[in-house]
């Protein structure tokens, strides 16, 4: 999850908040093997309306637990 892919992460995540109001959205990030601090920030801001993230890679599921675990001066 780098580079241009963030971008379409975030255009995919916000057409489907519009079509899904009110509802609990899941990642699923099994088949992603680094993820770049742009891709953090991504993460950490979908976290914060209240996404939840599958993951099945040691270390991707470490940035999730830092993302989900962490402070969020959003919050």
């Amino acid at each position: 999850l780098a580079g241009p892919w963030v971008r379409v992460l975030e255009e995919c995540w916000q057409s489907t908040l519009a079509r899904n109001r009110g509802q609990m959205l899941r990642v699923d990030l099994t088949g992603v093997t680094s993820i770049d601090a742009a891709g953090q920030a991504c993460l950490a801001a979908m976290h914060c309306k209240g996404a939840e993230f599958i993951a099945a890679d040691a270390l991707i599921k470490a940035i999730v637990a830092e993302i989900t675990q962490g402070p969020h001066p959003d919050h």
